[in-house]
């Protein structure tokens, strides 16, 4: 009981002796905090008005002619390179595999179908150069490619691909994504590689090769240089 008694005799002494310095730097840190919260929204609020003064500026240039859509794909998630809906083989560079790589109709939407039978010899495929400008800018940095692919009664030993061959002055790389077998809906493919700064030539390759039936579609493809 003594030692209770004690106990709560110097709880009060403590108080009396430092609760009002405890009390006035608590209400000055409180005033501190509210002060750095106010200057925290306030800051927001001009980032948030800087940036749509940034955007109707950007937009107002477009308009007026000042600056291409093309300088204005520039930003911070990279320089888009190439931006294909893929509605028709037509678009690529390469030659065609006649009744192999068509335009078809996915509902109201065109896209690029690439079959393949248990004749088909070689590959059937689309292809597409990067050369000039193209690898100029890509040169060094990180190659983003994204597709939307479907697949359709995919068999066989071969390979459904979604992939890059880049020749360089001492060898040549292959990286790729993996495209599963059977038949699937629509998903996004994403293939990301660092371009060598001593590439001489990058081929994107969307197709079927080797010992394998089915059909590929393709659409939406995007090709993106990253730092």
């Amino acid at each position: 009981m003594k030692k209770i008694t004690l106990i709560i005799i110097l709880m009060i002494t403590i108080a009396s002796l430092y609760g009002d310095d405890l009390f006035t730097e608590n209400a000055n840190l409180k005033k501190q905090l509210t002060e750095q919260q106010k200057l925290l929204t306030d800051l927001q609020r001009q980032n948030q008005l800087a940036s749509q003064i940034t955007s109707l500026t950007t937009t107002n240039k477009i308009l007026k002619g000042e600056i291409s859509q093309s300088q204005n794909n520039q930003s911070k998630s990279g320089t888009v390179i190439w931006d294909y809906k893929l509605a028709s083989p037509q678009e690529w560079n390469r030659k065609q595999w006649p009744n192999k790589v068509v335009s078809v109709k996915d509902g109201t939407t065109s896209v690029v179908k690439i079959s393949r039978t248990k004749d088909s010899k070689g590959k059937t495929a689309l292809e597409k150069w990067f050369n000039s400008d193209g690898l100029t800018k890509l040169k060094g940095k990180k190659m983003i490619c994204t597709v939307m692919c479907k697949g359709k009664d995919i068999q066989g030993k071969g390979a459904a691909k979604f992939m890059l061959m880049i020749k360089t002055s001492k060898k040549t790389l292959w990286p790729g994504v993996k495209i599963g077998k059977g038949s699937f809906d629509w998903q996004k493919l994403k293939l990301t590689y660092n371009i060598p700064t001593n590439a001489n030539s990058i081929l994107l390759v969307l197709g079927l090769q080797g010992k394998i039936t089915g059909s590929l579609y393709y659409k939406d493809l995007k090709v993106i240089a990253c730092e």
